[in-house]
């Protein structure tokens, strides 16, 4: 019981959803319109602009807050074209009302169509109006990759798989690689290194050709180091087992072939480290000697396949 009051008392907080309508409008339809939706639950702002594609209707519903764009053309003495996008769903619903004999009954009609249409939007998120336009559906993007990163002290190899989303030409991406081991011998000291990864990439994709496209962005992350010292020699003293981490943020490039619904591809970039690897040692008389430093900015490429559902 307190739970459902809880949210009826949250539903009646929550503040009600905005319509832009376009203007001007065919004859006296605006306030038609208005004195139809006073009890729609909606917000109508009218604004004057000039009707668009869906991609001008979602830019306007952003710029203004706003769920839904509503906009009406046609001659007052006939029949009104009546499209609502919704902002949310980035759909774009289109329904003809047809001449009614007068243009006071024409628009009395669309002006009832668009308050019903308000308030099923709002009931249900759909019309069972025409589609006219809609946003690609959001893709989801799996893929299996090995590949390699240079930090100056060895080359680290690495298997990972990642998961991506996106709409149209934009990309989101994580992934996470695991690193082989790395036998590196340095002056008095052997040890093996694994590096490993987890990445968020953002970037933009373009169709170069049917088939073939190119994505390229931003990259933010964090890298492990495991450490193990395997042997040393001249006095030096074994340390154990370490484990350290880095931040990285970089740049990449991600060339892909679609066969079907697989897609092959090959990427590359580099990042910069913050907190990159020191490898230090220790003599019996307690001094610290600087061996190597890792690159601050570090190069990598990959190459794997992926399958988009």
């Amino acid at each position: 019981m307190t739970g459902w009051l809880l949210l009826s008392l949250w539903a009646a907080a929550a503040p009600p959803p905005t319509a832009v309508l376009r203007t001007p409008l065919p004859g006296a339809l605006l306030r038609r319109i208005q004195d139809q939706t006073v009890d729609s639950g909606w917000i109508l702002r009218p604004t004057p602009s000039q009707p668009g594609l869906l991609q001008d209707d979602l830019t306007l519903a952003e710029g203004l807050e706003a769920q839904a764009v509503v906009t009406v053309t046609g001659d007052p003495d006939g029949a009104l074209l009546v499209t609502l996008t919704d902002a949310r769903a980035g759909r774009r619903y289109a329904r003809e009302v047809p001449a009614l004999g007068s243009a006071v009954v024409t628009e009395e009609a669309a002006a009832v169509l668009i308050r019903d249409s308000l308030v099923a939007l709002a009931e249900t998120g759909a019309l069972d109006w025409d589609v006219q336009d809609s946003l690609p559906p959001l893709a989801v993007e799996l893929s299996a990759f090995g590949g390699v990163g240079g930090d100056g002290l060895t080359v680290h190899p690495r298997i990972g798989a990642a998961v991506a989303v996106g709409r149209s030409g934009w990309r989101l991406r994580l992934g996470a690689e695991l690193g082989l081991p790395r036998r590196v011998a340095l002056e008095g000291v052997e040890l093996d290194l694994a590096q490993h990864l987890l990445r968020l990439q953002g970037g933009l994709r373009f169709e170069l050709t049917p088939g073939l496209a190119l994505e390229g962005g931003l990259s933010v992350g964090g890298a492990v180091v495991r450490r193990v010292t395997r042997a040393t020699t001249g006095g030096l003293q074994a340390a154990r087992p370490s484990t350290r981490g880095a931040g990285l943020a970089g740049a990449y490039l991600r060339l892909e072939l679609a066969l079907g619904p697989v897609g092959l591809w090959l990427a590359g970039g580099a990042d910069a480290v913050l907190g990159a690897t020191t490898l230090e040692v220790g003599g019996a008389d307690g001094a610290i000697e600087t061996l190597a430093r890792a690159w601050p900015v570090q190069p990598w490429a990959s190459a794997g396949v992926s399958t988009a559902f």
